[in-house]
């Protein structure tokens, strides 16, 4: 198991446990092992650790049991949870598998390239982010910030549906540049929520449409 998927596995069952799925948190007892505390909830066994965050336990190594046969592998631990849910539920089930492993992807993308991004910012806008400033290094700021995990979501670095090739050309944690892809609107289809003037911008002539700035991602779907 990579540092990524230990990190990731932790993170799912933390949260699976604090969401109640399957009962882990209501219908369990607690348990005093030699290596420490576990909690019992029918066929599971889950490790846990005292956290406090929003739960009383967290989850840790060595992960899940199921009729006292450990599982480390977060697939086979995702597809064991889903054969216990209730037939209208496994679904959800699998779907959140497949943004888990989204997610991992993303992960450990992150982990060959974090080092070579940040070399780079330091290089571009100097080795101390406290001294950054201006538009360019506030952005420089999302690309340190993409990096971090969200404290309760276990899957917010996933990039649902988008390559590889997309993520390094659009998504923040690789603080790409690129040109802006406009959409032009005939004035009289664009909708104010405001009083102003029509907006422009881009290459339209003057006067022949409203423009705004969207996602180059949404303009290439």
């Amino acid at each position: 198991m990579t540092g990524a998927e230990r990190q990731l596995t932790l993170r799912v069952l933390s949260a699976l446990l604090r969401e109640d799925v399957l009962g882990l948190r209501s219908g369990a007892a607690l348990e005093r092992r030699a290596d420490g505390p576990w909690l019992r909830s029918g066929r599971f066994g889950l490790p846990v650790v005292a956290d406090g965050f929003q739960c009383a336990y967290a989850a840790r190594l060595p992960l899940l049991a199921v009729d006292g046969v450990e599982l480390t592998g977060l697939p086979d631990i995702l597809a064991r949870l889903a054969e216990e849910a209730d037939p209208p539920d496994r679904p959800g089930h699998l779907a959140f598998a497949e943004e888990c492993r989204q997610t991992l992807a993303t992960m450990e993308l992150h982990e060959r390239v974090r080092d070579g991004v940040h070399e780079r910012l330091a290089e571009t806008y100097g080795a101390d982010p406290a001294r950054w400033s201006g538009l360019g290094p506030s952005l420089a700021f999302d690309t340190l910030a993409a990096y971090l995990d969200h404290p309760v979501y276990p899957t917010a670095r996933g990039r649902s549906g988008l390559t590889v090739s997309h993520l390094t050309a659009y998504a923040p944690e690789f603080h790409p540049s690129f040109e802006l892809r406009w959409l032009a609107v005939p004035p009289a289809s664009w909708t104010r929520t405001a009083p102003g003037r029509c907006p422009t911008g881009g290459r339209a002539p003057a006067g022949s449409a409203c423009t705004a700035p969207t996602r180059p991602f949404r303009c290439i779907r």
